[in-house]
């Protein structure tokens, strides 16, 4: 699905098919609205479909626009894909994060004051993306990592990221999508590196920032998604995902 004019939109999606369409073994009473966005499926709640024959699912809150398709709960799900920042607010210090695959549950964001040892700061049930600021003060180094609860009540963690007092600020990334460089804003002390990996694992391009305006370079890598870290130290400093057109 596309927009006539791109952007501004809040939609509510309707599918519709037939029996006949569909594929051997699915089961309709348990099925869901899927989206895929940024390389994987974001996936609805599931339960029976509406309609007899032809069946209907529908779905609404939708801002973006690409793949839509309906599909069984019993499904492989994609890879946990997660992009966790923090950066320093007047109010504290601002989580934002976004996850996609799986099928979760809710989400637990974890304070530490050494690396080691985490307490939960705040738990929300499950979406695509959310943010929450932490009015922790007088900290030098905080540590934050997401604890991610699927439907099974298993149990999976973000990597962890961290905010120094001494830093001016965490490095800014724009823009997302691009299709030669993209830049790299570093306020910090000291020299960091920022590492690039392709979908698979494997890191295809790392560049030294310096502090100032950095602009990276990536002509040469395939159109595709994406994840890139920045490290100081063999510390994450943040993490996010770019998009090469």
């Amino acid at each position: 699905i596309n927009e006539e004019i791109a952007g501004g939109s809040n939609a509510t999606i309707g599918l519709q098919w037939d029996a006949a369409q569909e594929l051997p073994g699915f089961d309709r009473s348990q099925s869901r609205i899927g989206h895929y966005i940024g390389g994987s499926w974001q996936l609805a709640g599931a339960g029976a479909a509406a309609g007899s024959n032809p069946y209907n699912w529908s779905g609404s809150g939708y801002t973006s626009f690409s793949p839509f398709g309906v599909l069984n709960s019993n499904a492989t799900l994609p890879l946990l894909k997660i992009t966790f920042n923090v950066v320093s607010v007047p109010a504290g210090n601002q989580c934002t994060w976004m996850v996609t695959g799986g099928d979760i549950e809710s989400i637990v964001l974890q304070r530490s004051l050494n690396g080691r040892d985490f307490v939960d700061v705040h738990s929300a049930a499950f979406s695509l993306s959310d943010n929450f600021t932490d009015a922790i003060r007088n900290a030098t180094k905080t540590f934050y990592r997401l604890k991610i609860i699927d439907k099974n009540a298993s149990v999976k963690y973000s990597n962890i990221v961290w905010l120094d007092s001494r830093l001016v600020s965490n490095p800014q990334l724009y823009p997302t999508l691009f299709t030669q460089s993209f830049f790299v804003q570093y306020q910090g002390y000291g020299k960091a590196l920022i590492k690039i990996y392709n979908e698979s694992g494997s890191m295809v391009q790392q560049n030294q920032l310096k502090e100032g305006t950095n602009e990276i370079n990536a002509a040469r890598l395939p159109s595709g998604a994406y994840f890139y870290q920045i490290v100081k130290e063999q510390n994450v400093l943040t993490n996010g995902q770019v998009f090469k057109q």
